[in-house]
C-alpha cells in the first residue's frame, strides 16, 4: 500500500494536482449521524463574493444558493469541477453569507447530507480502485480534518 501512496503522490505532483501525505492517513470511518446538523429552511443572508474562490466561482455558487441548504443544516456545499475525475468545493454559510473554501486539494468524490457537518472526500484514484478517505467536520464556520 505504501508503494501505491507513493505512487499516487508522485504522480499528483507531476500532474500538478495536490493531493499529500496527509490525504492517505485516513483515520477511522465516520458516519453522517455522528455530526448532526439540524435543517433550516429560513432566509438566507445575501452571499459575500469577498474570497478569491468566490470571485471565481460567482455564478456556481449564486445558482446554487437558489436552491434549499443541501449541507450542516442551513449551508450549501458548492462543488466546483478542477479537471477530469476531480471536484473541488466551497461552502456557503447562508446565516452569515460568508464563503469557506474547501481548500486547494482536489478529490475525486464527495459525499454530504443536509443534516450532517461532515464531509466525506474520496481521493482520485482511478487505477487502484481502493482509493482513500478524508474527513471534515463544518464546526463554528469552519472545516476542520478529522483524524
Amino acid at each position: 500500500m505504501a508503494h501505491r501512496l507513493l505512487y499516487l503522490s508522485i504522480v499528483s505532483m507531476i500532474a500538478g494536482a495536490s493531493v499529500p501525505f496527509p490525504f492517505a492517513v485516513a483515520g477511522p470511518a465516520r458516519e453522517f449521524s455522528q455530526f448532526p446538523a439540524k435543517v433550516k429552511t429560513e432566509a438566507s443572508h445575501a452571499v459575500k463574493f469577498e474570497t478569491p474562490e468566490a470571485k471565481k466561482y460567482r455564478s456556481a455558487i449564486a445558482k446554487a444558493v437558489k436552491k434549499p441548504p443541501n449541507f450542516a443544516g442551513y449551508c450549501t456545499l458548492v462543488e466546483l469541477g478542477c479537471g477530469s475525475g476531480c471536484v473541488k468545493f466551497v461552502v456557503v454559510d447562508r446565516k452569515s453569507g460568508e464563503v469557506i473554501d474547501g481548500g486547494a486539494e482536489g478529490y475525486g468524490e464527495l459525499a454530504y447530507q443536509p443534516g450532517s457537518r461532515l464531509i466525506e472526500a474520496t481521493a482520485s484514484c482511478p487505477d487502484t480502485g481502493k482509493c482513500p478517505k478524508k474527513y471534515l467536520l463544518f464546526e463554528g464556520g469552519q472545516l476542520h480534518p478529522l483524524d
